[in-house]
């Protein structure tokens, strides 16, 4: 008896033990430096040109909204239908490709509709680095 109630015991402990960590940590934390790149790169094109070509800080700032929304379960509908609407309208706006975007849904893990939005954020940069006539600008990991 004593060991089947320690096998159950063994099994309860062995099954609790699973792993929460974000798969995603290390390609989101890339991604962050490219996005803090491009909001530089952009800011300093918006001053030369003496115009906004797009607010990068109220791109980040909507980006990061639609990630703290998208941490509540009951919202994960609402947070794929903005997301999604709201990186159409910034391509429509500003006349960039559509099909680089991810579209969002909601039978995606949390972890991975923070990756998408992320992407989508400097996919969206990095067009508009693009349109400008940018020369280029280099990836992290080619420094």
């Amino acid at each position: 008896m004593k060991l089947i109630l320690f096998f159950l015991f063994s099994l309860a402990i062995l099954g609790s033990c699973t792993d929460n960590s974000n798969k995603n940590q290390a390609m989101d934390n890339y991604v962050q430096k490219e996005i803090q790149d491009r909001i530089a790169q952009i800011n300093q094109l918006n001053r030369n040109k003496d115009t906004v070509i797009i607010d990068p800080a109220a791109v980040e700032k909507k980006v990061n909204e639609l990630l703290l929304l998208s941490k509540d379960i009951e919202n994960l509908g609402a947070c794929a239908n903005v997301a999604n609407r709201y990186f159409e309208d910034l391509t429509v706006q500003h006349h960039l490709n559509p099909a680089d975007l991810k579209k969002i849904n909601t039978g995606m893990h949390i972890d991975d509709i923070s990756s998408v939005l992320k992407q989508n954020e400097m996919v969206v940069f990095n067009h508009i680095l693009l349109q400008s006539g940018s020369d280029g600008f280099p990836l992290h990991a080619a420094q």
